[in-house]
C-alpha cells in the first residue's frame, strides 16, 4: 500500500501505550508513505512521537515537510524517537526539518531520529536541530544492537541538539552496534552531551566522514575519561578525510579531548585540520586514551593541520597538558606528514603528550611555535615497550617556562632520527631535555637553540638518564653555561658538536663553525639547514639510513647531520635514478603503481657482481630484502614485491651495487 500526503499538516495527535507507536503517523507492514511539504507537529507516542516506520515500511519526506515539535515518552531501553522512529524499514528525507523534538523518557534515544535497524537517509541543506533526549543521540540515535544500521547524511546540519546527563552521549550522533554512518559535506554544530558533544561512536560502528564539519560542539562530563567535544571513540572505527574540527571543547573540570577523544577505537584522519579546540583537562585538539594493549592497528593522522588548539583551562595539578596531542595508557598514535603548530598547554607538552605504555611515531611533520611549561614541542614519560620517535620531522621555534623548549623526557625511551631541532628556547635545555630515561639523537641537526641557563641544544639531569647522539651536528646554540648541551652526553659514530664544553662529550669534530645555512624550503615535506659546501659536516659521516630529512638519499660518502649534502631525491619515474651511469644501469618504476598485492619491478647492472635491493617505509625501517645476488652485466632481473602483508602507505626501495645506487617510491592502497 502507497499514502501520498502533500502540504498536508498531522498536528496535536496522540498514540495510546499499547504499543504507543506512531503519535502523528504510524507506517506498518510493507506500507509506503510519502509526504510532501506540509508539518507533523506536536503529536505524542511512546516511541516514535510525530511518525514510526516498520520492519518493512518505507517513509519519504521531502520538499520542505517540518517534523517538529513532537515528543516521545517511552521509558524502556530501546525508546524514543521523538520526531521519527524506524524500527527496521527504511527513511529518506529530503530537504525536510527536523526540529524542537523530545525524546523524555528516562532511557529515551534519538530527541529527532531514532533508527533501530534497517537505514536512514537524510539530505538537503534544512536541518536537524534543537531536538532532546534525556539518554542518547539528541539530534539523531542509531541502534545497530539488534540489526544492522545503514545511516548517510548529505548537505544538512545536526546543530543544537542536546542529551541529559543520565548518560549522556551523542549530543549531535549517538552510533552503537552494527552501524555504518556516512557524512558527506554535513556540519554537526553547536551540540551537548557528557560525552562526545558532537558524535559519539560506540562498539561495532563505523563513521565516514567526507568534507565534514565539526565545530563549536561541547563534552561537559566532569572526569578524564569523558570528554571529546566534537567525536568520542567508545569503541568502533573513525575515517575522517577532507574535514575540519573547530572551536569543539572538552569543558568539565578534567575533561578530556577537546576535538576527538578515541578511549578505544581505530581512528584514520587524513587531510583534515583541527583548530581552535579546547580541552579544560588534557588533549585539546586530541586525547588518545587506549586502556588495552596496541591491536597492531595504530590512529593515524597524515596530512593534518592542528594549529591554535589547548589544554588546560586552569592551573591545576595533573592536568592541562598535550596542546594538541594527549596519550595514555597502551594509545598507538603515528602522525605523517602534518603541521603541529601554535598550540598550548598549561602545563606540559605545547603540541604532544605521551605517558604509559604506548606509542608515538611522528614523521615527515612540522612541528612549530607551541608552548608549553615542560616540552613547548613535546613531553614523554613512557613505560614498558613505550616509546616517542620524531623521524625526518623540524621541531623548531617551539617555548618552554621551565626546561625542554622542543623536546622535555621525563622517562622511558624516546628518540630525535633525521630530524632538525632549531630555535627552539627555554631555561634548560633551548632544544632538549632529558631529565630521565633514554633519549636517542641520530642523524639530527640540533641548531640555533637557546637556553637563559644552560644547554641552549642539550640538557640533561636526572638519575636513570641516558643520552646518546651519533651522526648529528650539535652547533650555533646559546646558553650562559653550556652553549650546545649540558650534562653528559654519550657520543657514538661521528659528531660535529662546536661547543663540546660543558657535556664531557667527545666529537669526530669539534671547535668549527659547522656550515649551516639558515632554515629554508630545501626540498621535501619540511625545511632544513641545508650545509655549505665548506661544511666539515658534508661527506663526514657514516649513517645506516638510506634517506636524509627530506627524503633524499643517502650515498658514500655519506654527510653528519639531518641534511644530505650529495642527497639526491626519490625517483618518480621510469628508469634510472638522475645521475646514474652507465646507461646500462637501471632501476624501472613499478608497475602497476599504486597497486594493492603485487608489483613488479625490473633492474640491470653494469657490471657482474653482488647487488642487493630492499624495501624501507619512508622513516627508514628496513622491511624486506627483496632480492640479493650477482646477476651478469647487463641482465635483466625481475622482481615482485608482495604488498599483502604491507600496511597502505608510500614505500621505496633501494637498488645497492657497483654500478651505483637507485631508487623508486611505490604506493600501498586498500
Amino acid at each position: 500500500n502507497t499514502a501520498t500526503l502533500t502540504n498536508v499538516a498531522i498536528t496535536g495527535n496522540t498514540a495510546g501505550s499499547a504499543p504507543g507507536f506512531g503519535g502523528g503517523i504510524h507506517v506498518t507492514g510493507a506500507a509506503t508513505v510519502e509526504v510532501t511539504g506540509g508539518t507533523i507537529s506536536g503529536n505524542t507516542a511512546v516511541a516514535g512521537g510525530g511518525l514510526w516506520v516498520s520492519a518493512t515500511g518505507r517513509l519519504t519526506a521531502r520538499s520542505g515537510t517540518v517534523i517538529a515539535e513532537n515528543t516521545a515518552t517511552g521509558a524502556a531501553a530501546g525508546q524514543g524517537g521523538g520526531g521519527l522512529y524506524v524500527d527496521g524499514g527504511a527513511a529518506t528525507l529530503v530537504d525536510v526539518e527536523v526540529r524542537d523534538n523530545l525524546a523524555t523518557g528516562a532511557a529515551g534515544l534519538g530527541g529527532g531520529v531514532l533508527v533501530r535497524g534497517g537505514s536512514l537517509s537524510v539530505s538537503g541543506s534544512l536541518l536537524v536541530q534543537r531536538n532532546q533526549a534525556s539518554r542518547a543521540g539528541g539530534g539523531i540515535a542509531l541502534d545497530g544492537t539488534g540489526a544492522p544500521v545503514t545511516a548517510t547524511i548529505t548537505g544538512t546540519p545536526v546543530s543544537f541538539n542536546t542529551v541529559g546527563a543520565a548518560s549522556g552521549t551523542g549530543g549531535g550522533i549517538h552510533a552503537v552496534g552494527a552501524v555504518t554512518v556516512t557524512l558527506t559535506n554535513a556540519t554537526v554544530g553547536s551540540n551537548t552531551a557528557v560525552v562526545g558533544g558532537g558524535i559519539y561512536l560506540g562498539s561495532g560502528s563505523t563513521l565516514v566522514a567526507r568534507g565534514a564539519t565539526l565545530s563549536t560542539n561541547v563534552a561537559t562530563g566532569a572526569t578524564a575519561g569523558q570528554g571529546g567535544g566534537g567525536l568520542y571513540l567508545g569503541g568502533g572505527a573513525a575515517d575522517v578525510a577532507g574535514s575540519l574540527f573547530s572551536f569543539n571543547s572538552a569543558t568539565g573540570a578534567r575533561g578530556s579531548g577537546g576535538g576527538l577523544l578515541n578511549a578505544g577505537g581505530t581512528v584514520t584522519v587524513r587531510r583534515t585540520e583541527f583548530r581552535e579546540n579546547q580541552a579544560r583537562g588534557s588533549g585539546g585538539a586530541v586525547e588518545e586514551a587506549a586502556a588495552a594493549p596496541p591491536t597492531g592497528v595504530p590512529s593515524r593522522y597524515v596530512a593534518v593541520l592542528m594549529r591554535l588548539n589547548r589544554a588546560g583551562a586552569d592551573t591545576v595539578a595533573g592536568i592541562g597538558d598535550g596542546g594538541a596531542f594527549h596519550l595514555t595508557g597502551a594509545a598507538d598514535v603515528e602522525v605523517d606528514s602534518s603541521t603541529v603548530s601554535a598550540n598550548t598547554a598549561t602545563r606540559d607538552g605545547g603540541a604532544f603528550w605521551a605517558a604509559g605504555g604506548g606509542r608515538l611515531i611522528v614523521n615527515a611533520s612540522s612541528v612549530e611555535e607551541n608552548a608549553a611549561v615542560r616540552g613547548g614541542a613535546a613531553f614523554f614519560s613512557t613505560a614498558g615497550e613505550g616509546v616517542v620517535a620524531f623521524f625526518r620531522s623540524l621541531i623548531a621555534g617551539n617555548t618552554a617556562s621551565v626546561a625542554g623548549g622542543g623536546v622535555f623526557s621525563d622517562g622511558g625511551r624516546g628518540g630525535v632520527q633525521i630530524s632538525t631541532l632549531s630555535g627552539n628556547r627555554a631555561p634548560r635545555g633551548g632544544g632538549l631535555f632529558n631529565a630521565g630515561g633514554s633519549v636517542t639523537v641520530i642523524d639530527a641537526t640540533v641548531a640555533g637553540n637557546v637556553a637563559t641557563v644552560s644547554g641552549g641544544g642539550l640538557a640533561f639531569a636526572g638519575a636513570g638518564n641516558q643520552t646518546a647522539m651519533s651522526n648529528s651536528i650539535l652547533a650555533d646554540n646559546v646558553a650562559p653555561t653550556g652553549a650546545d648541551c649540558f650534562g653528559y652526553l654519550l657520543t657514538l659514530g661521528p659528531n660535529l658538536i662546536e661547543t663540546p664544553e660543558g657535556c664531557g662529550a667527545s666529537a669526530t669534530i669539534s671547535g668549527v663553525d659547522p656550515g649551516l645555512q639558515p632554515l629554508a624550503d630545501n626540498g621535501g615535506a619540511t625545511r632544513t639547514h641545508a650545509l655549505t659546501a665548506a661544511s666539515p659536516a658534508a661527506r663526514a659521516g657514516q649513517t645506516t639510513s638510506p634517506f636524509d630529512q627530506r627524503g633524499y638519499t643517502r650515498d658514500a660518502p655519506q654527510s653528519i647531520g639531518a641534511y644530505e649534502f650529495d642527497g639526491v631525491v626519490v625517483a618518480d619515474e621510469p628508469g634510472p635514478v638522475a645521475g646514474a651511469a652507465p646507461a646500462v644501469f637501471a632501476l624501472s618504476a613499478p608497475a602497476p603503481n599504486p597497486f594493492r598485492n603485487a608489483t613488479t619491478l625490473r633492474f640491470t647492472v653494469a657490471t657482474a657482481g653482488p647487488v642487493e635491493l630492499a624495501l624501507y617505509d619512508t622513516i627508514g625501517r628496513r622491511l624486506q630484502t627483496l632480492y640479493a645476488g650477482a646477476p651478469g652485466a647487463a641482465a635483466a632481473v625481475e622482481v615482485t614485491v608482495d604488498g599483502a602483508s604491507l600496511s597502505p602507505g608510500v614505500y621505496v626501495v633501494r637498488l645497492t651495487s657497483a654500478s651505483g645506487t637507485a631508487t623508486q617510491r611505490l604506493t600501498v592502497i586498500r
